[in-house]
């Protein structure tokens, strides 16, 4: 029997919300109603593939040396491809978890493995800030292999860490052959049930901040291997795939003993574009099967950039130039004396 999606509102404790309801299914939803905003998600003609939109990237800039014109470009030679690089394969195999007409790219201040600066816990996922009650799209063609709270089945540190959450299994395996899923958390209502097939682009819930969320936003997640361990997390930039003509950048940030540099802020400058990215802030965090960085960031319009990483007091510790081409993810080793 076809399963039909309707929408609903309904009067609870004197309040009127909006529910999601699988006909032959009840979907769950948070005990609290979210309030009223204007979105108002469809669950009809959703398309396969959503149109994507370029962000506005930070016009911030860094007091540099001679910029990325002149004498450094004339000079400028790429790094030696390593064997590593050699055989990497980029698996921008996602599309974005929320829709082309809301922000459909994650924030920068909290993005994978960084502490917003050091003042919160190292971050496993990527946000997507948007309204309550905007719709949540199924990253990739798969099956539900969880849908509720985290309380009965934990998938974060705590219990009701994430609130509503969905995790989905996919059908195809990361580079080390494990299987790959993506999770959704902080849900103000879930649309999908456990062991229910979905499709790229269809809606399965919408954005909330049930959990431990500050204000409400998707928390999205690549996980590898096991779906319950929140230690199993990857990159969703190394994932999800950048907009037309965009590109990424990622890397391995070591001291002279050949030790990961934790929290370190590099820093990557194109004419009016800039971006800047924290190295993961621990160890629990990990790298891509094959890479193994512990930087990385996409959504980077093509062109060279300069980059740099610098000490707390300003002194200059790296700088090097790099070009971003389209799908395609550039490499930096990058040595400091930390």
């Amino acid at each position: 029997m076809r399963a039909r999606w309707l929408i609903a509102l309904v009067l609870i404790n004197g309040f009127m919300s909006l529910l999601l309801v699988n006909a032959p299914l009840r979907a769950q939803t948070d005990a609290t109603p979210p309030p009223t905003n204007t979105r108002h998600p469809t669950l009809t003609n959703i398309p396969t593939t959503p149109t994507l939109a370029a962000p506005t990237l930070a016009a911030t800039f860094i007091a540099s040396p001679a910029g990325l014109i002149g004498g450094d470009l004339a000079s400028w030679t790429p790094q030696p491809i390593s064997a590593q690089m050699a055989a990497y394969q980029e698996h921008f195999v996602f599309s974005r978890p929320i829709g082309s007409d809301a922000v459909n790219y994650p924030a920068r201040n909290y993005a994978y493995g960084s502490m917003d600066g050091g003042g919160r816990p190292v971050h496993h996922g990527d946000d997507f800030q948007n309204p309550l009650g905007t719709p949540i799209l199924a990253a990739a063609d798969g099956v539900v292999d969880y849908a509720g709270d985290d309380i009965r089945v934990m998938y974060g540190p705590m219990p009701n860490f994430y609130g509503n959450v969905i995790v989905i299994r996919h059908s195809f395996v990361d580079s080390s052959g494990q299987p790959v899923y993506t999770l959704y958390g902080h849900l103000s209502q879930i649309g999908v049930r456990t062991g229910q097939a979905v499709q790229q682009g269809s809606i399965i819930g919408l954005v909330g901040s049930a959990g431990v969320a500050v204000g409400a936003h998707l928390h999205f997640e690549v996980r590898v291997g096991t779906p319950t361990s929140y230690n199993a997390t990857r990159n969703p930039e190394l994932w999800v795939t950048p907009f037309s003509t965009y590109g990424a950048i990622a890397g391995r940030v070591t001291d002279l003993n050949g030790q990961p540099v934790h929290s370190a802020v590099v820093e990557m400058q194109n004419g009016s574009s800039y971006r800047s990215a924290e190295t993961y802030g621990d160890n629990n965090v990990n790298g891509d099967s094959q890479l193994g960085e512990n930087f990385a960031t996409s959504d980077l319009p093509g062109g060279y950039y300069l980059v740099f990483i610098k000490s707390a007091d300003g002194a200059l510790l790296y700088r090097n130039t790099v070009l971003v081409t389209a799908n395609k993810v550039s490499w930096l080793d990058i040595h400091i004396a930390s």
